[in-house]
């Protein structure tokens, strides 16, 4: 068999081709996906923080309500509906971290 040098090294069958083909696109579909996933890791580790960090501030300002209730006389419904609040936004972050 000659050489030609205008074609590739070996011929392959077109199922060949095709599985070649394949496993190609596999690979770079895995190689993307295990990208993605380390961009969600890295956004959920962020999210994270800023939760951490609204409950943080959550729970200063409730903390600055009852002492404000402690002090001063302040409106109980106020202090319930903040209270409430607070502990829906709590419920809310621990479901999210789970």
């Amino acid at each position: 068999m000659h050489e030609d040098p205008t074609t590739c090294g070996y011929i392959r069958s077109e199922r060949r081709y095709e599985k070649d083909l394949h496993n190609k696109k596999f690979n770079l579909d895995e190689a993307d996906l295990k990208q993605q996933f380390g961009d969600l890791k890295q956004q959920v580790g962020e999210m994270k923080q800023q939760l951490s960090q609204m409950r943080a501030e959550i729970e200063f300002a409730l903390r600055q309500i009852w002492d404000m209730k402690k002090h001063k006389s302040v409106d109980m419904n106020a202090i319930v509906m903040a209270l409430a609040i607070g502990l829906v936004l709590d419920m809310l972050v621990t479901v999210m971290l789970k």
